[in-house]
């Protein structure tokens, strides 16, 4: 599940995990990150609240959605 760790002294040590998917999600793969020219962190990543089984770990190559 995506998590958040903060470090304040610039990666000698870190802060415990928070938890950042909303609730419901069971699970979660494909995370990006992007960093603006303020220094702004977006996260983005694939959720399912309703996954029947293991997560998706193949390419989407090839893959329609309709």
């Amino acid at each position: 599940m995506p998590s958040q760790i903060v470090s304040s002294d610039f990666g000698k040590t870190f802060g415990s995990p928070l938890l950042v998917a909303p609730k419901g999600v069971k699970e979660a793969g494909g995370p990006s990150l992007d960093l603006d020219s303020k220094g702004r962190l977006a996260l983005g990543y694939m959720a399912s609240t309703d996954s029947p089984g293991k997560p998706w770990t193949a390419s989407y190559r090839g893959v329609t959605f309709t």
